[in-house]
């Protein structure tokens, strides 16, 4: 006898619900406009060293060179958050004559903003970060 009585509840909340209206918090909030990768080659010199990001749709790398021609090259997966952070790990790097921390499983991310043919590169953060590498990845990038 409870049965009949429950199901028709039950029934009647179930019709019910979708009649009921919405309230504000349920609404679905306006979606930012996702930031575009930064598809492209971009350079930067500082001193005598040139600091170089290799932008593609899947991968990066990032070289840094410096005047008497040694360098270290790190290649890695990369994703992107839709404010303009790229975010990534290093998945080989290559020394010549440059000793550095970086490794192989590190990761790493930077803020960044580009405007015409200019890549602002900003709050670099990662395994290894320091502000002597903060000195040499942040800043204006050109786009070759």
């Amino acid at each position: 006898m409870l049965r009949p009585i429950l199901f028709a509840l039950l029934a009647g909340l179930l019709l019910a619900a979708p009649l009921a209206p919405a309230r504000a918090e349920d609404k679905e909030k306006p979606k930012a406009k996702a930031v575009k990768k930064p598809i492209g080659t971009w350079t930067r010199e500082v001193t005598t060293v040139t600091i170089t990001f290799v932008i593609k749709e899947d991968e990066l790398s990032i070289t840094v060179k410096d005047g008497d021609g040694n360098s270290v090259t790190m290649e890695s997966a990369y994703s992107m958050t839709k404010d303009g952070v790229l975010f990534g790990c290093i998945t080989k790097i290559t020394k010549k004559g440059i000793d550095t921390t970086a490794d192989k499983g590190d990761l790493y991310s930077v803020a960044f903003s580009v405007s015409d043919k200019e890549m602002t590169v900003s709050d670099l953060k990662g395994t290894h970060a320091n502000d002597e590498a903060r000195k040499l990845i942040e800043g204006v990038y050109k786009k070759e």
